[in-house]
């Protein structure tokens, strides 16, 4: 699975681990610039991490899950790639611009990687399993949960103790323990109609970042790993992201299918929806899975609730917003469920044309 990873990854970077010569213009540019984030490096990690995502979810299904798990290991990336620059940019300081303490920088992030990614495909592979065991059918026939031995040559004693153990599917400890809760586990479990094991082990185990069920709470890494827990500004990395949203709306125009008061109706998607939703709550987790959802807008705007319509308040608005909101007859407002996170989209009509544009996508 490790020289799978790093396959992978050479596919995904615009440098790969063998490629010095890559390597030296990513540091390079690290030591011209002033930048937070290396976007080359943030390029690499996140496309290798969502390439985890799309190996396990290729079949199509559970596509909600899957964006919110590439929102989820974009964002980290993000974080990876804001301490990895940093690290690039002291070792050079430190060391009078010797590349080499940088390449050995960039090689102890690149090794991380495998175990990040071979965990993303584990913690992905188990939620797809749970998502698809959670329905009545399958509780009925298969009420339990089998955790089964890990395939590594040399497993952990932390889960040891969890072997052919069974518990029932609502039993609270799978709310924080499945295989891939810890980092490169290669457990595995299955439903069955075994019976509950007697005097199971409790569940003490410290997670770093692997917290909680992902199927339930829609993230393969949590902000207790330590990219973000170390972060103690976390304000350039916002505001990396919001500008990879501007660059994203400048060539963002588009027609999509969406059903506004009973009808089927075609809503314009360009830079104005783009920016003005980039514009707003970027220091929050739901900022990157908004922004997930606006760059696949057609595959989710015909899946948003159509809530109404309403007048447009003009008496906080100046300059081109103004202007524009003086072109439109009403705000038709729909709701997108994604897992548990729920956005508010407006859409505007304009008023002597009759057509959309999709405003704004705001968490609710």
């Amino acid at each position: 699975m490790v020289k799978q990873c790093l396959n992978e990854f050479q596919k995904a970077c615009k440098f790969t681990l063998a490629a010095q010569d890559k390597e030296d213009a990513v540091i390079a540019a690290i030591a011209a610039s002033d930048a937070p984030v290396s976007t080359d490096l943030y390029q690499a990690y996140s496309s290798n991490l969502r390439m985890a995502i799309d190996a396990v979810f290729a079949d199509g299904r559970n596509a909600d899950l899957a964006d919110l798990f590439q929102a989820n290991v974009s964002r980290f990336a993000a974080y990876k790639s804001w301490h990895a620059t940093a690290q690039v940019r002291d070792a050079l300081a430190e060391n009078g611009g010797d590349a080499d303490s940088a390449r050995r920088v960039l090689h102890r992030f690149n090794r991380w990687q495998a175990a990040e990614y071979n965990t993303a495909v584990s913690r992905s592979r188990t939620a797809k399993q749970w998502a698809r065991w959670d329905n009545d059918d399958d509780r009925r026939l298969f009420p339990n949960i089998i955790w089964l031995p890990s395939m590594s040559a040399t497993p952990r004693e932390l889960h040891m103790r969890f072997w052919n153990c069974v518990w029932a599917k609502g039993d609270p400890f799978w709310n924080t323990n499945q295989p891939g809760n810890l980092w490169n586990c290669k457990c595995d479990w299955e439903q069955t109609d075994e019976p509950v094991t007697k005097g199971n082990p409790e569940a003490t185990i410290k997670h770093d970042g692997l917290e909680g069920n992902p199927a339930k709470t829609g993230e393969i890494f949590t902000d207790n790993c330590s990219y973000v827990k170390k972060a103690n500004d976390h304000s350039d990395v916002h505001s990396f992201y919001r500008d990879i949203m501007m660059e994203v709306a400048k060539t963002t125009d588009k027609r999509v299918s969406a059903s506004i008061n009973g009808q089927q109706r075609d809503v314009t998607v360009n830079k104005i929806g783009i920016r003005e939703s980039s514009r707003h709550d970027f220091g929050s987790p739901d900022y990157w899975l908004r922004n997930e959802l606006l760059e696949r807008i057609g595959d989710y705007l015909p899946k948003a609730h159509y809530l109404g319509t309403e007048t447009i308040d003009l008496s906080h608005n100046t300059g081109k917003a103004l202007k524009l909101k003086e072109k439109m007859r009403c705000a038709h407002k729909s709701r997108l469920d994604i897992g548990n996170k729920s956005f508010l989209i407006t859409i505007f009509e304009y008023r002597e044309t009759g057509e959309l544009l999709l405003y704004i996508m705001s968490p609710l």
